[in-house]
């Protein structure tokens, strides 16, 4: 009760107290201190009055307090972070902690980085170099309001944001909801790709700024990931037309809600992943960004309500959870290669390119450390410049459905490719194929064409190939 003491002793009263959130009800009718054994975040937001150097004054609208690290739930200690109870100044779903904090930084072009707490705001924050700001919802899920707030970060010409959550079950899953909040405003978030069971703050603890700060640097497109994650549902059915449709169908989905110019890589994602051709994958694009485009509110509601581990179903068939998939039978070579490269985005699709040459007859285990070690390998997107070398190296890894034409082409560029820089980043020695002139045009245009339905050679033959969609 050392702060309800305090405060009566300035003359506050019980009903004072609870109205500014800083104390509660004990059983016995008592008010005492709602934060006990805690370390205090104030959470700030702008006054309507400008200070004396034209910005706006900050105000305390609430607190959250950081539970003592060496007491739990079991200790009767409470939950994690406790905010400050809802009050006529403070509603916890609208505010970011680190939003009117760092204000000048942001309106100097500082990147917005959302994270999960305050503590990961806080070491976005000082190892951002006034480059990476941290912003956090306050206990609970990243709200439509919270995102209308980032508005003025997204958009041509501006930052856009990072997304930072902790690589676990609960941080994909707010990842994924954070994607579809920022597209839904013109977004095409970033993603920071941290160590599982790690998040920003432990990186900083563990690996110091700099690393913090690189990662946040080579942040790749979220959309990577989650392209990644759906078509990872249908490992073990790609091999069949209505797996590798049905792996489209969702990934398109992701592709859609990005601006037109970011279509062309993604695409190039998803056919090297499925082995679909690139009129059935355009189509499946085209269909979802029509749905987007007339009823985005209630696709975004759909996608916010849906969770990390849920498998999609169609009419036919329900897919089956996957056993081992193969990634695993390559991972630990992997990491023997280099370090994060199992981690890194493009990972799964080295690993698909890897399954086709083994299959036909290149000696991965013997091969691919020699190709890693021609040069040395980037330290971002090592695993995209690794594929490009395996391309290189032995083009039959790469899908065969549009026509033996296109295998060659991409093949053919990617030595050019591995030395060019990567149209996001600027660095040096990364890139991806592009789509060959024996695909549909892919480039991005402002009145696209949806193709006709192709008649190359496939794999597969023509009763089992999928056309589009009505």
């Amino acid at each position: 009760t050392a702060l309800t003491d305090h405060l009566r002793g300035q003359g506050a009263t019980d009903q004072q107290m609870l109205a500014a959130g800083l104390g509660s009800v004990a059983s016995t009718g008592r008010v005492i201190d709602r934060f006990r054994d805690r370390l205090l975040f104030p959470i700030v937001g702008t006054s309507h009055e400008s200070g004396h150097d034209g910005w706006d004054t900050l105000e305390v609208l609430g607190w959250i307090g950081r539970r003592n690290p060496n007491r739990t739930e079991q200790d009767n200690a409470g939950p994690k972070y406790l905010n400050t109870a809802e009050t006529p100044l403070f509603i916890k779903g609208h505010q970011l902690y680190g939003l009117a904090e760092n204000a000048a930084a942001l309106a100097d072009g500082a990147t917005p980085v959302l994270v999960e707490g305050p503590m990961d705001a806080l070491a976005v924050t000082l190892a951002g170099d006034l480059r990476f700001v941290g912003v956090a919802p306050l206990g609970t899920a990243f709200t439509d309001t919270q995102a209308d707030a980032l508005r003025p970060y997204l958009g041509p010409g501006r930052p856009g944001i990072i997304v930072a959550t902790d690589n676990d079950r609960a941080g994909q899953q707010a990842a994924r909801r954070a994607f579809w909040q920022l597209t839904a405003r013109g977004d095409n978030p970033r993603h920071l790709m941290v160590p599982h069971g790690k998040d920003p703050a432990e990186l900083l603890q563990t690996a110091g700024p700099a690393a913090l700060r690189r990662g946040l640097e080579q942040a790749p497109q979220l959309a990577e990931t989650l392209i990644n994650a759906q078509i990872a549902l249908f490992t073990e059915r790609l091999h069949t037309v209505e797996g590798a449709v049905l792996a489209t169908r969702l990934a398109a989905h992701v592709v859609a809600a990005l601006p037109m110019t970011a279509w062309p890589r993604h695409l190039t994602t998803i056919m090297g992943r499925t082995d679909v051709g690139a009129d059935t994958a355009l189509n499946e694009v085209f269909d979802a960004h029509q749905e987007w485009t007339t009823d985005r509110p209630g696709v975004v509601r759909q996608h916010l309500s849906e969770k990390v581990a849920d498998y999609p179903t169609s009419p036919a068939t329900a897919p089956t959870h996957p056993s081992k998939s193969p990634t695993g039978r390559w991972t630990e070579l992997g990491e023997g290669i280099a370090a994060g490269l199992t981690e890194d985005p493009h990972w799964q699709v080295l690993v698909d390119h890897l399954q086709r040459a083994q299959a036909a007859g290149f000696d991965v285990t013997t091969q691919l450390p020699r190709l890693a070690s021609r040069t040395p390998l980037p330290d971002s997107h090592v695993a995209r410049n690794l594929d490009l070398r395996l391309i290189a190296a032995w083009p039959s890894c790469l899908p065969t459905t549009n026509s033996a034409a296109r295998t060659g082409g991409q093949a053919r560029t990617a030595d050019k490719l591995a030395t060019t820089s990567h149209p996001d980043t600027g660095q040096q020695n990364v890139g991806e194929p592009e789509l060959s002139s024996a695909s549909p045009t892919l480039a991005p245009q402002a009145e696209p064409t949806r193709p006709k339905p192709s008649s190359s050679a496939s794999p597969r033959s023509d009763q089992e190939r999928p056309g589009p969609r009505p």
